[in-house]
């Protein structure tokens, strides 16, 4: 199973658009969200559910804890161990990506890891050398895109 983890901050695009990518879509997404992230997350969840992807919802004890943070993402780790884990760095908080990222290189299925670069609409990869830059080419509906952010629309 092909899954993303996604670190939940006020930009719902860096994690929606490789999330729709048609060569990078995972089957499940692993939201890791704040407490002041919920409603964010929650937007995504929708839009994710509507393309398809599985959603599972991981809550931080306390983000502005390191190694709480880092033990959190660990046991997140161990039960994606047998997945291919590809990590998306752009959102969260400065700390949620370190300790992300310190936990992506353990274990014996190391997670790919990636950041969406929104000025040339890339994701680069971080721990694939010999990878260039993969361009966007996702199908974004703007209803999505906009639903994404908290816009509701009526029925």
């Amino acid at each position: 199973m092909k899954i993303h983890v996604c670190l939940i901050s006020g930009q719902a695009a860096p994690n929606l658009l490789p999330a729709l990518d048609p060569d990078l879509k995972p089957d499940k997404a692993v939201l890791i969200i704040t407490g002041n992230m919920k409603a964010k997350a929650e937007n995504l969840t929708q839009v994710l559910k509507e393309n398809g992807v599985q959603i599972e919802q991981v809550h931080l004890s306390n983000e502005h804890d390191f190694l709480c943070t880092q033990s959190e993402l660990l046991e997140l780790a161990y039960k994606l161990e047998e997945h291919d884990v590809f990590l998306n760095i752009t959102g969260g908080t400065k700390l949620m990506s370190v300790a992300a990222q310190s936990i992506a290189t353990l274990g014996k299925n190391k997670w790919l890891m990636f950041y969406v670069d929104a000025d040339t609409d890339q994701v680069i990869w971080l721990n694939r050398d010999d990878e260039p830059p993969h361009p966007l080419r996702q199908h974004l509906k703007l209803r999505h895109y906009l639903q994404s952010y908290g816009f509701k629309f009526g029925k």
